[in-house]
């Protein structure tokens, strides 16, 4: 599609417009572009992928805003995504002309018309079902929202006052429409289509279903459902919206399901269908459930913040209800009601904090059975709990990063460790880097092109953390387990050897900031033609005035180093952290300066001061900062984390390494790991996880029916009652044997008779 490039900005528009119809009328779809990976989602909720006249309309205000305030937006920040056209020249004389009310004009009046055009494009989609188009027009009002705030917030900033409040509301307003219209029109899809017609399957047949081979298909063509749109959502969808609108059909599913499997009153030769329907819902559920849950706690149901998830619980935990009264064998429902319901276990409620039933029993139908005594989240194996919180993590839209570094410090920063150990010791420290290459999608920033390796990720997640106990159990751990070479770096005659392992590497880098400001000062003071021994004496000076503005991860990981370093290997100053300090100014000057070679020859008498600061600081570092167990500290050093480059980028390669090397952390755990098929869409349709569909109906999975009624399910004597008086040996004239028609009779007598009131 041609696009016009020069003239005022307003026919640019209006003709960018009239094109996009014509080619979706053409063509019955819109151009898209993809949107760069590392500003999807967010605090604004980024859109995956946008349609071309949102990228091409945002990209033109852009050229405006440059005009105005001479600087690049948020939006574009940290890029040159722009080509300027105009001369110098006339870019100044157009910022004297154009004014802050110009410009919200010119964003109002081309909002409008972009509005205009979504509006027609979204009816159209919802008319044909268009999920595309539907899907690309949500990502544009998105896209266009953000760019609004983005712009807004600067005119505040600038007094110049919020111009664009209205047409902001506008666009969120949109937004938000389009997202209800598409949950509801999947919403639509699935009970119209999906659920629909249960009395297709005669649950009063006398003869099995499918000779008992298979269960409902309406179930099983849900399952499909499910797991296809939420991947069309997560690939598609802006990812705060992906997960409202999938937690949204999710929920509602199981509002037509819960409902209709309460009133079922199948026979006796279709009664074991309802059970093994009701068990294959369970476990699809807990399956696509860390999908939607903020954390481990709200996953297995011990501390719930979300409506919805709190919902699907409730309707979750009555599903077990239903098939655990219709589907215990009689024998089993004798042994644990003959002296009436009022003792039974199943009465009780739930206590607070603790798991979910439901959670248990499908857990042990995926062999991940939680053990008994340990119902309450927080008294959970550390094993167990790092694979939950793992679970959640992996299976978002996108990265939850306080709970990527929760799950790093989890049980001392087990994580950390193992990954180290395997790379240092097993790998030998040659970890191929996990590079990637710039993905060139709208908005692209160098942040999406990754050169960095596992080691040096964890290494400064490690330090930015800055825990003696964690660095004792991980890093100075494995550096214990391995030959002594390691150490060789530390020698003072090795200031200049650049060949040395990632993670002394990655400590150099947290030290280098503080390098530069030296170098800097020191040049702007000295004259290039001092001697080498003055100016190597004015670096040490300042060293020495600075040392305490190190961070404090990379003190105390000297101090820790320092105390297992090998006796014949002595270090610049006889301290690891001046080491560390000389090699960084080393690296920083470059090995053809004159003072370079100065520093590796540096006497002993010259770091006195330098010794003495440095001594100052490793003592007063904090031996352990246990407020780092807080969630709260999390999110404050993961935003730290996220201004800094190097901090964006571990925190990207530790979680790229996590979802990659996620069946190797399940063996270390001790959980059997993920078959290693590719799980295309008919695959997922016959299986739960790795499991096979139907295992209750098959046999593969038997479920513990004591255990079960056992469980603390608050039933009341109502709802026993009526699960069991549509059991088919209850209502249905069928032969059973002497044993089950005492039970039978038994537990008639002491149901309550139903009074029926005339009407």
């Amino acid at each position: 599609m041609e696009i016009m490039e020069e003239g005022n900005l307003m026919d640019r528009v209006r003709i960018l417009l009239q094109r996009d119809w014509a080619y979706y009328n053409e063509h019955q779809k819109v151009i898209q572009e993809n949107v760069c990976s590392t500003v999807v989602g967010g605090s604004l909720d980024f859109p995956c992928n946008v349609t071309f006249v949102a990228t091409k309309l945002v990209t033109w205000w852009e050229e405006s805003y440059y005009l105005l305030f001479r600087s690049l937006s948020a939006i574009f920040q940290d890029a040159s995504l722009i080509n300027f056209e105009t001369e110098e020249e006339d870019n100044i004389s157009l910022s004297k002309s154009i004014t802050s009310k110009d410009f919200a004009l010119l964003i109002s009046q081309c909002a409008m018309k972009l509005i205009d055009h979504l509006h027609i494009l979204s009816q159209e989609a919802l008319d044909h079902a268009d999920l595309s188009v539907l899907t690309g027009t949500i990502g544009a009002a998105a896209l266009v929202r953000n760019t609004i705030w983005v712009y807004n917030q600067q005119l505040v900033k600038t007094n110049a006052g919020p111009l664009l409040s209205k047409d902001l509301k506008i666009f969120e307003d949109m937004a938000e429409a389009l997202a209800e219209r598409l949950l509801d029109l999947h919403n639509r899809l699935i009970a119209l289509y999906i659920l629909q017609d249960v009395d297709c399957l005669n649950w009063t047949d006398e003869y099995p279903f499918f000779e008992g081979e298979r269960s409902s298909y309406t179930i099983q063509m849900w399952w499909l459902y499910i797991q296809g749109t939420q991947d069309d959502l997560w690939n598609t969808m802006p990812p705060k919206t992906a997960e409202r609108i999938f937690s949204g059909i999710l929920n509602e599913s199981l509002t037509i399901l819960t409902s209709r499997y309460m009133q079922i009153k199948a026979g006796y030769a279709r009664g074991s269908l309802v059970t093994a329907d009701i068990s294959n819902i369970l476990l699809c559920v807990f399956q696509v459930l860390p999908n939607i849950s903020e954390n481990a706690d709200e996953l297995l149901g011990c501390h719930v913040t979300s409506n919805a998830i709190r919902d699907i619980h409730v309707k979750c935990h009555l599903l077990l209800s239903y098939f655990i009264l219709r589907g215990t064998p009689l024998s089993v429902l004798y042994k644990n009601f003959k002296h009436g319901f009022s003792n039974a276990p199943c009465l009780t409620k739930k206590p607070a904090n603790t798991v979910e039933p439901w959670i248990i029993f499908a857990a042990s139908g995926r062999n991940e059975e939680i053990p008994d005594g340990l119902q309450i989240c927080s008294m959970l194996s550390p094993n167990l709990a790092i694979k939950y919180e793992l679970l959640v993590l992996l299976s978002r839209a996108q990265p939850i990063w306080p709970l990527l570094l929760k799950i790093t410090r989890m049980n001392d920063c087990w994580i950390v460790h193992e990954i180290l150990h395997h790379v240092i010791i097993e790998l030998n420290g040659k970890e191929t880097e996990m590079n990637s290459e710039q993905c060139n999608g709208f908005l692209c920033r160098e942040d999406c092109a990754t050169f960095s390796s596992i080691e040096n990720a964890v290494v400064y997640i490690l330090l930015a953390l800055g825990n003696k106990i964690f660095i004792q159990k991980t890093l100075i751990k494995v550096l214990e387990e391995v030959p002594e070479k390691w150490a060789v770096y530390f020698s003072h005659s090795q200031i200049w050897n650049q060949n040395r392992p990632q993670w002394i590497q990655t400590i150099l880098s947290m030290i280098e900031p503080t390098i530069k400001y030296i170098i800097k000062y020191v040049s702007q003071n000295k004259h290039p033609k001092s001697p080498a021994d003055e100016i190597i004496t004015e670096y040490i000076e300042n060293l020495t005035s600075v040392v305490d503005c190190l961070p404090e991860g990379v003190v105390i990981t000297a101090t820790l180093i320092e105390n297992i370093l090998p006796p014949d290997i002595l270090p610049a100053g006889d301290s690891v952290l001046i080491q560390l300090m000389m090699t960084a100014l080393y690296d920083e000057l470059g090995n053809e300066s004159r003072i370079s070679e100065g520093l590796c020859r540096t006497e002993a008498k010259k770091f006195q001061n330098l010794q003495k600061s440095v001594g100052e600081v490793s003592n007063s570092t904090i031996p352990n900062l246990s407020y780092i167990e807080n969630d709260s500290v999390n999110e404050i050093i993961v935003k730290h984390m996220l201004k800094d480059k190097l901090g964006r980028a571990s925190l990207k390669v530790l979680y790229n390494y996590l979802k990659s090397h996620a069946d190797w952390l399940k063996v270390k755990l001790g959980i059997t790991a993920s078959a290693s098929i590719k799980k295309t869409l008919l695959y997922k349709m016959f299986y739960i996880a790795d499991n096979e569909y139907d295992q209750v109906l098959s046999g593969a999975w038997a479920p513990k029916w004591t255990p079960l009624l056992n469980l603390p399910l608050g039933l009341t004597f109502e709802n026993i009652q009526d699960q069991l008086s549509i059991r088919p040996e209850f209502w249905q004239d069928v032969k059973l044997s002497n044993h089950d028609k005492m039970v039978v009779a038994h537990l008639k007598s002491l149901f309550v008779p139903v009074i029926k009131y005339a009407v």
